[in-house]
């Protein structure tokens, strides 16, 4: 998936798929403390949520996974793409 920019705040983001094929943003840059390890090797690439009890430095010795963090947790208006839950 592209990079792309975020909608509301203007933030450079990178699209990839869940392991259950949902889209996910994620900051377009790679960072040691982020919790979603991406398999670049998979086209789209696909983002796997790390459980808050991993090692940090959980990846792959090939260096086909980077960790990034969600969009979601870092824009500062991630409350206006949340879905709205049906009363």
């Amino acid at each position: 998936m592209s990079e792309t920019l975020c909608r509301s705040c203007g933030a450079p983001i990178r699209w990839a798929l869940t392991v259950k094929g949902h889209r996910m943003p994620l900051d377009a840059m790679p960072v040691v403390d982020g919790n979603i390890l991406l398999d670049v090797a998979t086209d789209p690439p696909t983002a796997r949520v790390l459980p808050a009890s991993s090692d940090l430095n959980e990846g792959d010795s090939r260096g086909l996974f980077d960790r990034y963090k969600s969009h979601f947790a870092t824009c500062p208006n991630a409350a206006q793409h949340r879905k709205r839950s049906r009363a």
